[in-house]
């Protein structure tokens, strides 16, 4: 049983004493000199006795708080008791329950064959069979609203991939984390990232930097893109909300099997020496990417608006590389300023 010491001894947490000054009484124990009587209601007298102490001189002390007893002076009227809060233990989110359903029932193995040769061969995969309709309206609906009340509007220039533009509104990890529910969980899904990891072809782990983890992209004006770049690290899952037609933009084009190089990129160099391939996407629609590797880019916009959810995750590799997150930092920082503008950066959100 826990304690709590006073000079008369060790208390056991969540007893309390009487209000009258001679009684040291709740919950049928007493507490006197470091024994416990299993009594009820037992005078103080009674119990000092008990212990071996001198009866009381006086009955005055036994009612009165100007003179009180020994027993009585440290404890009149004071609470012992146990403030401690209840413990909460956490529930998960309703979503993982349909998700983590949804992958042990209803992904065949034709699905991952087909997007495991996919993925090997461009770096590329369309892996939306991987969550149900409840899930996509789940992170949608979470998504308009983070973006509404949390979206900072970034146009940049980055010199580590070329001087290439981001021109966008995005939420960062913080707020999403904050303010989110299913996003953070979907993210976290063992049994989600066990199924990417069949597509792969190796583990799929959690990104070791959490700034990088997860974030919202919206593109929304004239001439929005996130240009031409890498990723610091191996994988992106990511999830169409929103997306314009064809012709207004907003597909992605990647070059596979390439290697950036920060000081000086070559992007040039890498479109006539690779092929690049596009990919036409729709609201509801999931990707896997090769993003370490593979160098690519949203198109620009002309009308309409994309919304997209963007998941970071790393392989064993990353996790024994050495990454610089001075980019991330800068590209998803509170404000943007122009003294930012060319700084080297890369980072997620595609």
């Amino acid at each position: 049983m826990p304690t709590r010491v006073s000079r008369y001894g060790h208390l056991p947490t969540g007893f309390r004493f009487c209000c009258r000054p001679n009684f040291l009484v709740r919950s049928g124990i007493s507490i006197y000199d470091n024994t416990i009587q299993a009594t009820l209601d037992i005078p103080v007298h009674l119990l000092r006795r008990k212990a071996g102490c001198k009866p009381h001189r006086s009955r005055a002390c036994r009612y009165s708080p100007v003179r009180p007893c020994d027993a009585t002076r440290a404890c009149f009227h004071r609470d012992v008791a146990n403030t401690a809060e209840p413990q909460v233990i956490p529930t998960e989110p309703p979503i993982l329950n349909g998700l983590r359903d949804h992958l042990a029932r209803n992904i065949s193995p034709t699905q991952l064959a087909r997007a495991r040769a996919a993925f090997e061969q461009i770096g590329f995969a369309k892996v939306g069979f991987l969550a149900p309709s409840s899930v996509k309206a789940n992170m949608r609906s979470e998504a308009e609203t983070l973006i509404t009340h949390h979206g900072i509007r970034r146009d940049l220039t980055l010199s580590a991939t070329g001087h290439t533009a981001r021109r966008m509104r995005n939420v960062r990890r913080r707020e999403i984390n904050k303010y989110s529910t299913a996003v953070p969980a979907v993210y976290s899904c063992t049994e989600l990232r066990g199924m990417l990891g069949q597509i792969t072809g190796e583990a799929v782990l959690e990104c070791p930097y959490q700034p990088e983890q997860y974030v919202i992209t919206e593109l929304s004006a004239d001439g929005d893109t996130h240009g031409w770049h890498w990723d610091d690290y191996s994988f992106a899952l990511v999830w169409i909300i929103e997306c314009p037609p064809l012709a207004d933009g907003g597909f992605v084009q990647c070059v596979p099997h390439t290697t950036w190089n920060k000081a000086d990129p070559q992007l040039h160099r890498q479109f006539i020496d690779n092929p690049i391939y596009s990919h036409e996407l729709l609201p509801g629609d999931l990707y896997l990417m090769r993003t370490d590797t593979g160098l690519h880019r949203v198109y620009p916009i002309r009308s309409g608006r994309r919304l997209i959810i963007n998941m970071a995750y790393a392989s064993q590799t990353d996790l024994n590389k050495q990454i610089s997150h001075e980019t991330m930092d800068t590209l998803w920082a509170e404000r943007c300023s122009p003294d930012r503008a060319t700084r080297p950066l890369s980072g997620p959100g595609d």
